[in-house]
């Protein structure tokens, strides 16, 4: 199984972005990105950011049957479950087309989206938390 784990942070201004992927049970890849200063992005943008380079790792992986997201933004979990697009879900209707690209690749792929709670005791949480503070600080493998 495939489990993503997606984040964001802000840090001395910046808000970055990140995702971490497992299969099984191992850290297999990361992608992080900075948004830029927090006075012009949001915390809800960087929680979106996360989910979309989370979806383009998941792009890139052979014979996916199962995957599982992790997102400690309610707000955003929900909207990666609404298909209807409402004025500025810009970015929220990046991911929709991106998960559409996932699931034409991998037709048989079960796609779940869940809920964890920020700063859990969890290895893939800490892990994804740690590279969105990396990536608040410049950090970036996305472009």
């Amino acid at each position: 199984e495939i489990k993503v784990y997606s984040n964001e942070s802000g840090i001395e201004g910046k808000i970055g972005a990140a995702a971490v992927l497992y299969r099984d049970g191992r850290q297999r890849t990361t992608m992080q990105y900075q948004l830029g200063s927090d006075t012009m992005h949001t915390v809800y943008e960087g929680e979106v950011v996360g989910t979309g380079l989370g979806v383009e790792l998941l792009r890139t992986q052979k014979r996916a049957r199962s995957a599982s997201f992790y997102i400690d933004n309610q707000v955003c979990l929900l909207g990666t479950q609404s298909i209807r697009s409402n004025p500025g879900h810009y970015l929220l209707d990046h991911v929709h087309v991106q998960v559409e690209r996932v699931l034409k690749h991998h037709p048989n792929l079960h796609l779940t989206m869940r809920w964890i709670p920020g700063h859990s005791d969890n290895t893939g949480n800490e892990a994804v938390d740690e590279e969105a503070k990396e990536a608040a600080k410049g950090e970036s493998s996305a472009d």
